[in-house]
Order: structure tokens, then C-alpha cells, then sequence
């Protein structure tokens, strides 16, 4: 577990921060968890999240991905963009509220520049 503050390691605050935790992270990858929680500011009456949004839950993770990286060297935590995605599926219209994902994201080709992520959830 990484004890660095995510507002420290993301160039978010408040409730743009979707995930909760960086759990882990080396050269290659990185592992983040995010609990569903109700009235936050994409989520249906319900409570739930829609399935869309994974895509920004992995924009962060990689987002504090690179701000671990810069920590860990002394560096400055730098603004980065989600330019796109190739193909993005997911088996569920949404994540029920109190669902608990964890993201893993992994580098491609050594670099911070193209990625392949995945997200699991608990129920």
C-alpha cells in the first residue's frame, strides 16, 4: 500500500478523485482500488456507477502511476491527458454502489504512453 495522498499524486482534488487507493506500483505497473460510493458526481439514482466511467478509473490510475513515479524520483507531479482509447469492454451496464474495484493497469512497450488496463469488482 502507498501511503502518499492521492490529491499529492493526482492533478485532481475533491470529488474529481474517483479512485481510492494506490496499492501497489513498480517499474511496469500499477494497482489502484475504488469504492463505489453513492451521490458523487457521475453517479445514477441509484447510487451505482456507469460502466463509461472505468475509463476515467483508469485514466487516474495511471495518472498516480506517473505521480508515484515522480515522487519517488523528487520530481514534480505533472498534468498528462487521456488522448483516447482503442477499445474499451465492459460485461456490465454499471458498478453497483458499494462495489469494490481494483484497477491494474500495466505499461506497453516500457513507457508511459500506451497502457492496457483492466478492472475487477467484487460482487
Amino acid at each position: 500500500m502507498i501511503d502518499w495522498p492521492l490529491a499529492e499524486l493526482l492533478p485532481h482534488a475533491g470529488d474529481m478523485i474517483l479512485i481510492d487507493q494506490v496499492l501497489s506500483f513498480d517499474e511496469e505497473q500499477v494497482h489502484t482500488r475504488a469504492t463505489v460510493k453513492p451521490g458523487g458526481l457521475f453517479n445514477r439514482p441509484d447510487g451505482s456507477l456507469p460502466a463509461w466511467v472505468g475509463i476515467e478509473l483508469m485514466a487516474q490510475s495511471v495518472a498516480a502511476y506517473a505521480g508515484c513515479r515522480a515522487r519517488q524520483n523528487g520530481e514534480a507531479v505533472e498534468l498528462g491527458f487521456l488522448l483516447g482509447t482503442r477499445k474499451f469492454e465492459c460485461n456490465v451496464e454499471h458498478f453497483p454502489a458499494g462495489a469494490e474495484l481494483r484497477i491494474h493497469g500495466c505499461a506497453r512497450w516500457k513507457t508511459t504512453t500506451a497502457w492496457v488496463c483492466s478492472n475487477a469488482t467484487d460482487r
